[in-house]
């Protein structure tokens, strides 16, 4: 659960970008998905609206009554059903963590379902920050705009079958010691030769760098958006990255270029 991830001044989104998302996730509760959960580091409580609450299968019995109204809510104060702590699961097995959340259920329009506000973030010892969404999207993806609930029972996870056999390298060619591929230390001499003469001889096939195919010709490969026609296009926005990325972008695409698997198109705006 509790993975070392370092952010530095490189991961900041810039003040004039548009990537100032809100944070929304899903979260898993009474043997439900639960999609649309809005995450505010400013809250206080945590909030379960009332349809959600019913759908679900909670009753109003297992609500714990207050008569203390939710102010700063909403422009008057709004009246709380009650009171309801539920277990919640933040995350994926086997990086997830469950913990008690005493939520707050309110009877309000909203598009969440849920608000996780700083009581359930420092249970969790997360921590939410939307100057990290961008790093973070490359990892995994944080932002969801799905409605609804669905069913959810715990999944055994299988143990992956591994091999404590030692693997050695075989180079491809001697023209490129670098280049090599991994197999079984295990093989017999005859076999292991066989296999180094297969690679030799093919070694033409490996690609190992964008130089090292240029020009795939259209009938082997090609890659096409079959969009329809009559849809009139839609101009994306700019996306802003750091200096750093940047460059790293611009030399991506120019290697891309400079081997003819790309063409840059220029199309009237």
């Amino acid at each position: 659960m509790y993975e070392e991830i370092i952010y530095g001044p490189e991961d900041a989104v810039p003040l004039t970008s548009n990537n100032h998302e809100a944070i929304v996730m899903e979260v898993i509760t009474c043997k439900y998905k639960v999609k649309k959960v809005y995450i505010d580091n400013g809250s206080a409580i945590d909030v379960l609206y009332y349809k959600t609450f019913k759908e679900l299968q909670l009753e109003d019995k297992q609500l714990i009554r207050v008569r203390t109204p939710l102010i700063g809510f909403a422009s008057p104060p709004v009246r709380l059903e009650g009171m309801i702590t539920l277990m919640v699961t933040v995350g994926v097995s086997p990086k997830c963590q469950t913990v008690p959340v005493n939520f707050a259920v309110v009877k309000a329009p909203s598009s969440y379902n849920m608000i996780l506000g700083r009581p359930t973030l420092n249970a969790l010892q997360a921590v939410a920050r939307t100057c990290y969404i961008a790093t973070l999207k490359g990892k995994k993806k944080l932002v969801v705009q799905i409605a609804s609930l669905e069913p959810w029972e715990p999944v055994e996870r299988k143990e992956r079958l591994e091999t404590d056999e030692e693997l050695i390298e075989l180079p491809i060619s001697k023209e490129r010691p670098d280049c090599v591929v991994k197999t079984g230390s295990c093989l017999s001499e005859l076999t292991r030769k066989a296999l180094e003469s297969l690679l030799a001889e093919y070694a033409e096939i490996f690609a190992w760098s964008a130089e090292d195919m240029p020009e795939i010709p259209s009938k082997l490969a090609i890659h096409k958006l079959h969009v329809d026609p009559n849809i009139r296009p839609v101009k994306q926005k700019k996306r802003n990255f750091a200096s750093e990325r940047n460059e790293v972008v611009k030399d991506k695409v120019g290697k891309l270029l400079e081997a003819k698997i790309m063409n840059a198109v220029f199309y009237s705006t």
